[in-house]
């Protein structure tokens, strides 16, 4: 109801022909207080005075309103002959005609515009993956005597061909089904559809196609193939079909449609693509390859990269296969909440000459586009010119034809195929819990061992609750299909289910073990004794033990710090720190009680543990982290089998049992000992990323991965080679005859040189290489030659070692000392126990104990000792390996270039940095200097700490670095601002003084426009605060500016996908404060677009007006735009080598014209100088410093950090600074933790390297009026992208350039509002700083709409702002020329501040000045910047400070004026231009 003062009258006299809905009488009353306010209420509401006449009104019948026949007949309408009302209805229906007839004309030009292409549309199919809806092609199959499918025998995982007939149909075996006209594909196992039983599949079966011509493939290889249990080599496990018309009908240009439901079912590879039908430019890739279409079966959720909700399209093209470029020329689309296995979709290719794409269902949703005139040739397009395969340069097949789009220039014909597995990557190992490793020699057996997981997801199972959609009982003898697995069973028909019920059962399903929570995991039943306690402490836990839950245990023992946590008889809670009193496992069901507060999971039982631990390595054992290791060159030589599926807990028991000091545990399932790394294993480079597989005996555990090792060493490490137990098969182990070691073929320049002493201080030859049974001192020698070493030594006869010379003081023995014969050759002596047999082939030097080193240090470093370290807590973070040069001067000046006090060597090859804190709160402790004696790998004279000891240095100079820790107002504050209505993915200030915020529209919400702008004058009013405006095409990962025409209108470029990418869109400020302005987005992809289609571009006003964008990418996952263009268009776009080389890490590269002319460009980690006429590189710049620990980090995106100008202060006589904050490093993304800052113009320019208080990639940095830069926002560990990030950084951050060096960050004040991908931080008008956005698509985090400011000190505590006033005739600003304002209290700094836009991590358009001014009483003179290169031309915010640096509200000056004339610009009817 409105706020009026009346109300619906509750006593109105009925008589005939009145109207009961007419305007109701006014009752006799004073207004209520809220009517008198203006407060309006619901149609509901009724003040209390009015309750009885309503209740009156409530009974009231009303009387029907409708016309009694011959009560009213009169029609004056039809009477009037006014000749007006004749013209009206004349021209209203005449507009509607000439709108039908234009609208028709317009539609018939449109579709005679489209190309009419050839149709290839063969098999609109069905089912398990196709369904035949016409019989263009009838399609056969050649004998069921099939290799099938499984990736090993060919590249793309097929092997066979079904050829494609003109005669009718014929049986299809199994593998395809042609049920009452539908075709379906169906994988079936070879033991089921074939004679070929498991024993045979397994071993000494002999499976040939061409005995019967059957085989479709060109060699003997790819059609037979022989089982042989000992080699682990399996007949194909699995069968299926692939149909194809090659040789009967193909296609050059057109379209190609296929109707098709994708199967589902784990490691299904269903695939619609096309090849051609000669090989006319070489071999595969280089003649091409169409995927129309391809997926996965698995479940989307269990296969996080796209499992059966992912369609994925693509080219393949190249000139060798190691060169396939397909990354550039592929798409994917997912479907949330469905997949490709639940209904038909159309799968089709459009093909020309100009272009090609694939699409779903219509041509609107393209999967992938490719414009090849947009290159001269596919070998541009894939920059193979300077591509290196096996150290060649690469040959181009295309150049013939001087067609852009070749190889896509010849008939390629269709193949539809259901594959089942591979080894070619498109399953990646590691992901989905893949029962096979790509690498290994056994894959389908391994397969094959996995069938339990993987076989009961195929077929066309369906469950539900009800019957939906109308099924309804159909006649029994439609369902007469039998199942896959068991021909004996019914499974349904063609649209038919063979149906069974049951009763639901309870919800959740249970009992079942917890795997473990508060990063605990279960390590299975244990057994416990009243008596003595496997688990020492009992703790009480929420609730009591009526309601005692694992979550409650686990949480409990974890916040009093214990490592191990148990529940016992469902109600006991116990803590340790170790497994005590030969507490050992149990079988997993005599733990069947469930806990008294959740049914649905188990609690041990009556002396019985569900055991939970913390720690990576059982007791005494300790967890060395990820290593690598080989298939032909073992890093730990032993292999053991413990009983059982492995666990860490089985394998390092069966080490220890057998004597080794080491043990690792790879691929899942394997275990292996040792008390030394050979063959060059070691730390993995790649950290843990390859150490991914669970353990087989427990999920919980990692269990390495391919050619990856999960190392742990028991106590110390290893014991000498004396106490070590060696099995050898040696011939003879004493020798009593000679003393003197027997060898008559040494290699040329080899010469014995003694027995020596090994293992008094410590191995004396640091490389051993495996054990051998065969060993002689010829076979020693040529392994150490042939390595490059110049010493081998021979000890306890099976060992082998290595060296450039003797280490740790070597001594000589006695010669009767070296008395093992050698295993390989009686004759010779092969050292003994503790004694080398030592030859070389140049002088031999022996090396002294090493020491310590304490003197001759870098900087001001000092040794600090010996202390314990492990790397479950590491005394220092960060780990640096240097497996030949690690010393301590090398180890330590790196940790105090990246500022840390605290450095230390390890185990000879490892460097640590960190600070002193690191090491106090670690917890780990000094220990006799004996125990560190490990020789460094740079410096075999100097000790690099040990097994689990480090080497501790510190700095004892000046401060490395220190920080500001503000409080009070001197922190500054977060404060709300308003509710939002979008989650910006760009903010931008404009000079009417709102702040638009631009969203992704089309893949955004579906209620919004794209597009608003926010009033902050307006926030007690929500909707006046909120304009909305429109955009038309996605802006999604697009770039901003404000141009230097004379109204300040801000352009966006770039943006998601197709027409999008194109997009130039340009909006025009207007209204003001309180007043909502009328102008929209102005956008015509038709008329003005980029010439390049781009994603995740930069933008920037060139010195001449014009626009440079640079780089990109095609939209949505799409290939690299390795380009840059000018706007207003002017010449073609220019390839940037820099730009393809560093894809994708080089996305929103950062840009900024320098005051001696040219262009700074930094993107990934490098940096350059571009010439501003030519765009070509002048100089290139050293690369930007990273990680302390990884020097691949990068500085944008996707390791998103951000790039500010640091303040160019009249004369401007000093060099421009650039600063770059925040990123992370590749692979693990570990954010990093300083700003690197360069001088570009400076003769020998250098990165200058400052540490952050913390860690920070997703960046935001805004530069502020007194000169200082708020940094804030992002995370400490991720990447840019949906879900890349965790650990949000809630603290700003705020950077005083006119502080001295590495004391210049003062740590500001928390928000409680995590900002991630998609955040931003724009400066407003007054001073504050707006943070918006935040859209991680992430359940951790939320989709952030909320939107706050951050206080900065200047405006703390009420402070009185200067008033500013400013002619509107003194606000457009010609270079070197004065302007004056007035201003209420003196001023003491003036600042201009360049009009940004905030997306990414990017501030573009940032640049701040501190011009040349004077004040004369109230009145201030101000010079402009001299020239377009210290100021390039554009809008500023002026800011004028007080003497306690408090700012005046904004005034917005243009400098430069529009030398480019874009006010002119875009010249279209769809542009408004205010000139220039």
């Amino acid at each position: 109801m409105s706020s009026s003062n009346s109300v619906h009258a509750p006593h109105v006299p009925a008589s005939v022909g009145t109207n009961p809905f007419s305007t109701p009488i006014r009752l006799s009353r004073a207004p209520s207080e809220d009517e008198r306010s203006g407060i309006a209420r619901p149609a509901s509401y009724f003040p209390t005075s009015g309750l009885s006449g309503l209740q009156q009104l409530r009974k009231r019948k009303f009387k029907s309103a409708r016309l009694v026949v011959g009560e009213y007949d009169e029609k004056p309408w039809a009477a009037s002959k006014h000749p007006k009302l004749k013209w009206e209805r004349t021209i209203f229906y005449g507009s509607i005609g000439i709108g039908v007839a234009i609208g028709a004309i317009i539609c018939y030009m449109a579709y005679a515009s489209v190309t009419n292409h050839a149709v290839m549309s063969p098999t609109r199919v069905h089912s398990t993956m196709l369904k035949q809806h016409s019989t263009v092609w009838f399609l056969t199959m050649s004998s069921d005597q099939l290799i099938g499918i499984y990736g090993t025998l060919k590249s793309r995982g097929v092997d066979l061909d079904l050829e494609a007939l003109s005669g009718p149909p014929t049986t299809r075996r199994m593998h395809t089904r042609t049920p009452k006209g539908d075709l379906h594909i169906v994988p079936t196992l070879t033991t089921e559809s074939t004679k070929i039983t498991k024993d045979q599949l397994f071993d000494n079966f002999v499976l040939n196609l061409t005995t019967d011509g059957t085989c479709t493939a060109t060699g003997i290889d790819d059609c037979s193939i022989r089982s042989n249990k000992t080699a682990g080599t399996i007949i194909n496990p699995v069968r299926s079909a692939r149909l194809s018309t090659k040789g009967k009908r193909s296609i050059t240009y057109g379209k190609v449609e296929v109707v098709a439901k994708m199967p589902q079912g784990n490691w299904l590879w269903p695939a619609i693509w096309m090849m051609p039908e000669k090989d006319t430019y070489g071999k595969w890739p280089a003649s091409g390859e169409i995927d129309i279409a391809e997926s996965r079966g698995n479940f989307g959720d269990d296969y996080p990269s796209g499992g059966r909700d992912a369609l994925i399209g693509a080219l393949h093209w190249g000139p060798v296969s190691e060169a396939d470029a397909f990354y550039k020329t592929s798409g994917q689309h997912r479907l949330r909440r469905t997949d490709y296995s639940k209904s038909f979709h159309t799968f089709g290719v459009e093909w020309s000459e100009d272009y090609l794409f694939t699409y779903i269902d219509s041509r609107l949703l393209q999967v992938f586009f490719i414009k090849f005139k947009k290159y001269k040739s596919m070998w541009d397009r894939g920059g193979f010119g300077q591509t290196i395969v096996n150290h060649s340069a690469l040959f181009d097949p295309w150049s013939q034809t001087g067609r852009a789009n070749t190889p896509f220039d010849q008939p390629f014909y269709l193949i539809l195929n259901v594959a089942v597995g591979g080894t070619n990557g498109f399953f990646p190992d590691g992901k989905g819990n893949k029962p096979w490793g790509d690498k290994s020699p056994t894959a389908p057996k391994e397969f094959w061992d996995g069938q339990s997981t993987w076989y009961p997801t195929w077929g066309e199972g369906n469950c539900g609750n009800s019957f939906t959609n109308g099924g309804v009982i159909a006649d029994a003898t439609d369902c007469n299909m039998a199942c896959n697995g068991n021909a004996t069973e019914q499974c349904g028909g063609p649209n038919r289910l063979t149906v069974y019920n049951t009763t639901i059962p309870p919800r959740p399903v249970g009992p079942f073990v917890n795997p473990g929570t508060s990063s605990f995991r279960s390590l299975g039943c244990y057994s416990d004794s009243v008596q003595a306690r496997t688990l020492t402490d009992g703790v009480q836990t929420s609730g009591g033990p009526g309601s005692l839950t694992v979550a409650l245990c686990l949480s409990a023992c974890d916040a009093q710090g214990y490592f191990y946590a148990g529940l016992e008889y469902a109600q006991e809670c116990w803590c340790g720190n170790a497994i005590s009193n030969d507490g050992a496992p149990e079988p997993s069901g005599d733990c069947n009680m469930v806990c008294n507060g959740n049914s649905t999971e188990y609690c041990g039982a009556g002396y019985r543990l569900n055991l939970y631990t913390k720690r990576d390595a059982p007791n005494g054992w300790s967890s060395l982290g990820c290593y690598t290791d080989s298939v032909g060159a073992r890093t730990l030589a032993n292999q053991q089998f413990p009983a059982g599926g492995l666990t860490t807990e089985s394998c390092l028991a069966a080490c220890k049992t057998a004597g080794f000091a080491y043990a690792g545990t790879e691929y899942g399932g394997e275990c292996y000992c040792g008390n030394s790394f050979v063959n060059g294993g070691g730390p993995a480079p790649d950290g843990n990323t390859g150490c991914n597989m669970p353990c087989n005996g427990n999920a919980q555990e990692t269990c390495g991965g391919p050619n990856r090792l999960n190392v742990y060493q028991f106590g110390d490490g290893p014991i000498s080679s004396s106490s070590i137990s060696v099995t050898a098969t040696a011939t003879g182990t004493t020798a009593t005859s000679s003393t003197v070691p027997t060898s008559t073929s040494l290699p040329p320049g080899w010469s014995y040189q003694g027995c020596w002493v090994d293992g008094a201080d410590g191995r004396v030859m640091n490389n051993q290489r495996p054990d051998s049974s065969q060993s002689t001192v010829e076979s020693c020698i040529s392994t150490c030659s042939g390595l490059g070493y110049s010493v081998a030594g021979i000890e306890y006869g099976v060992q082998c070692f290595c060296d450039n010379f003797l280490r740790m003081g070597a001594t000589k023995a006695s010669e009767s000392d070296c008395s093992m014969a050698c295993p390989g050759n009686s004759a010779e002596k092969c050292g003994a126990g503790n004694r080398l047999s030592v030859y070389s082939n140049s002088t031999l030097t022996v090396i002294p104990v090493p020491a310590v080193q304490k003197t001759n240090l870098t900087g001001s470093w000092q040794y600090a000792g010996c202390v314990t370290d492990a790397p479950a807590n590491r005394a220092l973070p960060y780990q640096i390996i240097m497996n030949n040069n690690n010393t301590a001067n090398n180890c330590i000046s790196q940790c105090s270039a990246f500022g840390y006090n605290a450095g230390g060597m390890e185990y000879g090859v490892e460097c640590y940095c960190g600070d002193v804190g690191n090491f106090e709160v670690s917890g780990q402790q000094f220990v006799a200097e004996s125990e560190c004696q490990t020789a460094c790998s740079g410096n075999a004279t100097t000790i690099c700490g040990g097994g689990s000891r480090l080497s501790l240095y510190t700095w004892n100079g000046t401060t490395l670095t220190s920080w500001n820790y503000a409080s009070g107002n001197a922190a500054g504050a977060y404060e709300f601002l308003i509710g939002g209505v979008i989650v910006p993915l760009v903010t931008q200030a404009a000079r009417n003084g709102k702040v638009t915020f631009l969203e992704k529209w089309g893949t955004g919400p579906p209620n919004t426009t794209g597009a608003y702008e926010l009033d902050v004058t307006q926030l007690n009013n929500f909707t006046a605060a909120w304009r909305p405006m429109h955009v038309k095409t996605d802006v999604f990962c697009s770039s901003s500016l404000t141009l230097p025409d004379r109204v300040g209108r801000q352009i966006n470029v770039g943006g998601w996908a197709l027409d999008s990418t194109f997009g130039i869109r340009l909006y025009w400020p207007d209204g003001s404060p309180g007043v909502w302005g009328k102008n929209d987005w102005q956008e015509n992809v038709k008329v003005v677009s980029l010439q390049a289609g781009r994603w995740y571009p930069t933008a920037m006003i060139m010195t001449n007006g014009s626009i440079l964008v640079v780089g990109g990418e095609e939209g949505s996952n799409g290939a690299p735009v390795p380009s840059l263009e000018i706007l207003p268009t002017v010449g073609p776009v220019l390839f940037c080598d820099w730009l393809n080389r560093t894809d994708p890490n080089n996305l929103y590269p950062f840009l900024a014209v320098l005051p001696t002319g040219g262009i700074f460009v930094a993107y990934y980690n490098e940096a350059r100088i571009l010439n501003e006429v030519t765009l070509q590189t002048q100089r290139v710049l050293p690369n930007m410093p990273g990680a302390v620990n990884n020097f691949l980090a990068g500085r944008t995106y996707p390791m998103e950090g951000t790039a500010v100008l640091l303040p160019q202060v009249a004369p401007y006589t000093d060099p421009l600074k650039v600063m770059i904050c925040g990123g992370s490093t590749p692979f693990q993304g570990f954010a990093l933790d300083n700003c690197v800052t360069i001088a570009p113009e400076e003769p020998n320019a250098k990165w200058t390297l400052e540490r952050m208080p913390s860690t920070r990639v997703l960046t935001c940095m805004t530069a502020l009026p007194d000169g200082t830069y708020l940094i804030l926002n992002g995370a400490h560990q991720g990447f840019g992208g949906f879900g890349l990030a965790t650990q949000p950084n809630m603290n700003a951050v705020l950077y005083d350039p006119s502080l001295p060096l590495n004391h210049r960050f003062t740590v500001m004040a928390n928000t409680t509002v995590a900002r991630l991908y998609h955040s931003e931080a724009i400066l407003m008008d007054d001073g504050r700083v707006v943070v918006s956005g935040s859209d991680p698509e992430d359940d951790r985090f939320p989709q952030e709409y909320r939107v706050e400011v951050f206080v900065p000190p200047y405006l703390m505590g009420n402070p009185t702002r200067p008033v500013v006033n400013m002619l509107e005739a003194q606000k457009d600003w010609s270079y070197g020329q004065s302007y004056t304002f007035t201003s209420s209290q003196p001023i003491s700094k003036v600042s201009l501040l360049g009009a940004g836009s905030s997306t990414h991590g990017n501030s573009i358009g940032q640049r701040t000045i501190f011009p040349a001014f004077s004040c004369s009483g109230v009145t201030c003179s101000i010079t402009a910047p001299p020239n377009g290169h210290i100021c390039p031309p554009g809008w500023f915010q002026l800011f004028a400070l007080n003497a306690n640096g408090v700012p005046a509200m904004a005034q917005w000056v243009r400098i430069g004026g529009d030398p480019g004339e874009l006010g002119n610009w875009p010249n279209s009817p769809d542009f408004s231009l205010p000139g220039v």
